[in-house]
């Protein structure tokens, strides 16, 4: 399964203190939520926007003074469970500051590393430009064909709409999620792209619809794939190569850092560091003289090969 951006919703609030946000179109248990939440003070009272119970935030740029006003934002992201894929929306709420403008968007993204979905994030600002540039966003991917998230924020100039994504090196075709403008003074977007390389991008950028006058800053966030991994069980081996997750035996494979178990059951794939031994032959062990090379840790992350000769499944 390729990582994917399968659908998003935004929202926008007026001189408030939360906002909702509808769930991102087919959300289900497993799939991963982006959310992005940009404020625009006019009065010198910030909002401060809470972390809700089960994410986990990005990039938190709250008070961050951004030209002549604090133009807050955030990123957080979760893994839904059977009460978010239930859920009609989101609240986002605020514990201090004063009414403002409030908006926001929630992505839901498949095919991701279940264990550690984010890889990096990074952020930035710039003041007075309508096609910012912002070197201190550069991130550098650890896998190949990582989903790349520009998510951007602009006020007065007349932001919006957005467009012309792009990174420094080896720049990718890019997507927009969503494009939005709340009380024609907070612009909001994201584009999005997946990136063979592991390069570092080098400064993200885009238009942003402004002028001259117009400040932005930007959250960029590096969600890993999953490694797509092949086990086929077979009498004295196991293989590990790219491409589509096939198990036999009723195998079920969770992987940790440092640990991959196996047990009969359901199939997941996640990253696959070690192996622990059990004489009930649902884990085998490699940790030997002979057989200490199992995680999948050549160039492309994708193909690692042993053959165990005590153990059979």
């Amino acid at each position: 399964m390729a990582i994917t951006l399968e659908s998003a919703q935004n929202a926008n609030a007026a001189d408030n203190t939360n906002i909702t946000i509808t769930k991102p179109v087919d959300l289900a248990v497993g799939d991963l939520m982006v959310a992005h939440i940009c404020t625009y003070d006019n009065d010198n009272v910030p909002l401060t926007m809470d972390i809700l119970s089960g994410w986990t935030a990005i990039v938190d740029n709250q008070g961050v003074v951004v030209g002549v006003v604090n133009m807050n934002y955030r990123a957080f992201y979760k893994i839904a469970d059977a009460a978010d894929a239930a859920a009609e929306n989101f609240t986002f709420t605020s514990s201090g500051g004063t009414a403002d403008l409030i908006s926001g968007a929630i992505m839901r993204i498949t095919g991701y590393a279940p264990g550690t979905p984010l890889a990096t994030a990074a952020t930035g600002s710039q003041n007075n430009s309508a096609t910012p540039s912002i070197a201190g966003a550069a991130v550098t991917p650890t896998i190949a064909n990582s989903l790349i998230l520009q998510m951007w924020c602009a006020n007065t100039g007349g932001a919006g709409p957005f467009g012309t994504y792009a990174i420094a090196t080896s720049n990718p075709s890019w997507t927009e999620a969503y494009d939005g403008l709340n009380d024609s003074v907070l612009g909001y977007a994201c584009g999005y792209a997946v990136r063979p390389e592991i390069t570092a991008t080098g400064a993200v950028s885009c238009a942003n619809g402004g002028d001259a006058t117009t400040e932005s800053g930007v959250i960029t966030a590096v969600i890993s794939p999953i490694y797509g991994i092949t086990i086929t069980g077979v009498a004295g081996a196991l293989s590990f190569a790219g491409g589509t997750q096939i198990i036999k035996y009723g195998v079920k494979v969770i992987g940790v850092a440092g640990v991959l178990a196996l047990a009969g059951g359901t199939q997941i794939i996640t990253r696959a560091l070690n192996w622990l031994n059990s004489s009930s032959k649902n884990a085998i062990s490699p940790t030997n003289a002979s057989k200490t090379a199992i995680s999948p840790t050549n160039a492309s992350k994708t193909a690692s090969t042993f053959t165990n000769k005590t153990k059979s499944l």
